[in-house]
């Protein structure tokens, strides 16, 4: 755990009063790691897992170096275009989720600063997403088939972003992208800040590294230096045709209050979900096979308590971000153990 101060990375005032309003005053390991080589404009290869920070790590200087080189404005957008949105840094998620997550905290850290911003994705109606191009967001959060489908549409020129940022590569990897992150990064301008975060570092992802980045910072937190001294674990050995009676007796008889179920398949999250419905438990689903409204609805109805488990596969975990969850159950052992 860092004893440093966020005051101590080199953040400006405003984005110092922009952490506080959230209730935080001491980084994080890879925070307090990532932010000051991230404020010099160095590239940088982190591991680290999902929960440790990472999306502040990167936001928090990303915000203050646009400020500082002048491109934010005081609306809030630089205007309507005509032509292709020019976006200044592009942050890469595997997940919409995840991708939704990123510009929420773009928006929640750069308050005020003028900084526009912009989520494109897969799963959504393009209309929408177009008119948000259209006002040419500084920084856009996106998936890498739909932004592709952009690029290809010449609604979008990233040959003017100066920061590309890649989150969690490994699951990257994991969903097929690889090939379309190595396409984007070709059409970015050569002399930028490339930033690239993974949870594990297999052998693709670290060839990917050494190939969009220079002489990069690498900062590592291992799984055991991440705190959770207030998390029970503990694993059950069940034949798998009695899971599903095992598990709503478990959520009843343990008072589980709000619970996130991950399983590996899309149609066995479906069943799930519809299985615990039958026995009383209100449980909703994510998955690949939801519209992107249902998803996000799915997740609202679970954040305010309306719902009391969520079933979604382990692809869609890294996305995630629900405050005051109880217990995270592994229905099956994840595809990625890490």
């Amino acid at each position: 755990m860092s004893t440093q101060s966020f005051a101590d990375l080199g953040l400006s005032e405003a984005f110092l009063r922009s952490v506080a309003a959230q209730g935080y005053d001491t980084p994080t390991e890879i925070q307090a790691r990532a932010i000051p080589p991230l404020l010099e404009g160095k590239d940088l290869l982190g591991t680290a897992q999902t929960g440790t920070g990472k999306t502040a790590a990167f936001t928090l200087p990303l915000l203050q170096r646009l400020v500082a080189d002048g491109h934010a404005s005081r609306g809030g957008s630089r205007g309507r275009g005509q032509g292709a949105c020019r976006p200044i840094a592009l942050i890469l998620a595997p997940t919409r989720e995840l991708a939704i997550q990123i510009d929420e905290s773009v928006a929640t850290y750069g308050a005020g600063s003028g900084v526009s911003h912009l989520a494109v994705f897969g799963g959504a109606s393009k209309g929408g997403q177009l008119s948000g191009l259209r006002r040419n967001p500084l920084v856009l959060a996106a998936t890498p088939g739909r932004l592709l489908d952009f690029v290809g549409e010449r609604a979008i020129d990233l040959s003017g972003v100066q920061t590309l940022i890649i989150d969690e590569a490994d699951r990257m990897l994991d969903m097929g992208f690889i090939p379309d992150v190595r396409r984007i990064a070709a059409l970015v301008e050569n002399r930028r800040q490339t930033v690239l975060f993974s949870a594990t570092m297999p052998r693709p992802v670290e060839e990917l590294s050494r190939e969009l980045l220079g002489e990069a910072e690498r900062i590592a937190v291992a799984p055991e230096e991440i705190t959770i001294d207030r998390i029970r674990q503990s694993v059950l050995h069940v034949a798998r045709e009695d899971k599903p009676a095992l598990l709503p007796e478990l959520i009843r008889d343990r008072n589980m209050f709000r619970v996130l179920v991950f399983t590996r398949t899309k149609h066995r999250a479906a069943r799930l979900a519809k299985a615990l419905r039958k026995t009383g438990i209100d449980s909703d689903e994510i998955h690949g096979n939801r519209s992107q409204n249902q998803r996000q609805s799915a997740l609202e109805r679970f954040r305010s308590g309306r719902v009391q488990v969520l079933v979604g596969t382990d692809v869609a975990a890294r996305g995630i971000d629900v405050d005051d969850i109880t217990h995270v159950i592994n229905y099956e052992i994840p595809h990625e153990a890490e």
